[in-house]
C-alpha cells in the first residue's frame, strides 16, 4: 500500500462508484483512464483462449494498476480484464490530463512511478508464488483470504483456480482430500474452513506435498 502524500491533481478528480462485478476494463480494450483506487478492490484477470482466468493482482485502496500505467506509456490495449471484487470508489483521470501532469508536476510524476514500482514488485511475487509454491500452500492462503467472520469462504471452485494459477479439477481433487481429511467441508458455492490452525500452517509452509 502506498504511503505517501497523494499528489494535489487528485483533489481535482470526481469520486465514481463501480459496484461488485462491473468491468472495469477488457482484454484489447483502448487504456483512456489513469485509475487510482479509494476504496474496495478490483482484481485483475489474465484470460486464455481456452476460457480460464489467472489472477494477476488485486487492486486495494491507495493502489493503482500496474496494467493501466503501463498502457498509457506505452499506447498498447490491455491485455487482461478487471473485475469489481467488493464495492469500489476510484478516482479517474483522463489520458490527456495524466500526460500533461507527468510532465508539469514532480510530484505527481514521482507518484506514479512510486506506484508503479511497487505493484510490478507484487506482480512478481505473483510469479514466483506460482512458480515455487505449491498448491497446496496457494490454495490454503486463497482459502483464508475468502474466509469470513463465519469462517466460511463464499467462493467457486472455478474462481479459486484462477486465484491460485491452476486448472478446476486440480483445485477440485484436493478440496475432496481436505475434506476428508476435516480440514474443510463443501457446499454450494461456499467452503467451510474447519481447522484453520492447519490451514495456516499449509499456508506458511509451501514445500507441504
Amino acid at each position: 500500500m502506498n504511503t505517501y502524500k497523494l499528489p494535489s491533481e487528485f483533489d481535482q478528480l470526481e469520486p465514481v462508484l463501480l459496484p461488485k462485478q462491473t468491468t472495469v476494463f477488457s482484454t484489447g480494450d483502448k487504456c483512456q483512464l489513469f485509475v487510482f483506487v479509494v476504496s474496495g478492490i478490483i482484481r485483475v484477470d489474465l484470460a486464455s483462449e481456452s476460457g480460464s482466468n489467472l489472477l494477476l493482482y488485486r487492486i486495494k485502496p491507495n493502489d493503482t494498476c500496474v496494467l493501466t500505467t503501463s498502457c498509457l506509456m506505452s499506447g498498447d490495449q490491455y491485455s487482461a480484464e478487471a473485475t469489481v471484487e467488493e464495492d469500489a470508489t476510484v478516482l479517474t483521470m483522463p489520458a490527456a490530463q495524466f500526460f500533461a501532469s507527468i510532465e508539469q508536476s514532480n510530484q505527481f510524476r514521482k507518484f506514479v512511478f512510486s506506484s508503479f514500482s511497487q505493484r510490478l514488485t507484487a506482480l512478481m511475487a505473483k510469479v514466483d508464488e506460482i512458480a515455487f509454491r505449491s498448491i497446496e500452500h496457494r490454495l490454503a492462503s486463497s482459502l483464508l483470504h475468502y474466509g469470513n467472520a463465519e469462517n466460511t469462504a463464499v467462493i467457486t471452485h472455478e474462481l479459486l483456480a484462477a486465484d491460485i494459477g491452476s486448472a478446476r479439477e486440480v483445485v477440485s481433487r484436493k478440496l475432496s482430500q481436505w475434506d476428508s481429511e476435516n480440514l474443510i467441508t463443501r457446499g454450494r458455492g461456499e467452503i467451510h474452513l474447519l481447522a484453520i490452525d492447519r490451514l495456516k500452517a499449509i499456508a506458511k509452509d509451501g514445500q507441504r506435498s
